[in-house]
Formats: C-alpha cells, sequence, structure tokens
C-alpha cells in the first residue's frame, strides 16, 4: 500500500497483494504516477 499525508488527511493511491519480496515495478509506476497527478493536478 503506498500513501501519503496531505494537510489532515491520508491518501492512499494505490494498494495491492505483495506475493513477494520485490514489490513489482508496474506497482511503483502506478503508485508514482498517482502521487504525481495530485501534487500537479
Amino acid at each position: 500500500m503506498y500513501c501519503f499525508l496531505v494537510g489532515n488527511h491520508i491518501v492512499v493511491v494505490h494498494a495491492f497483494i505483495k506475493k513477494t519480496r520485490q514489490t513489482p515495478d508496474s506497482d511503483l509506476k502506478i503508485a508514482r504516477r498517482r502521487i504525481k497527478e495530485l501534487r500537479h493536478g
């Protein structure tokens, strides 16, 4: 799960079921893209 704090709110940008020790690159890309969209509109 990827989330961050905006003021007094916690925003969850991506959640997934992790089946291995390493986080898949596709899930990292999704979370980063959504964070960028929220920051820059």
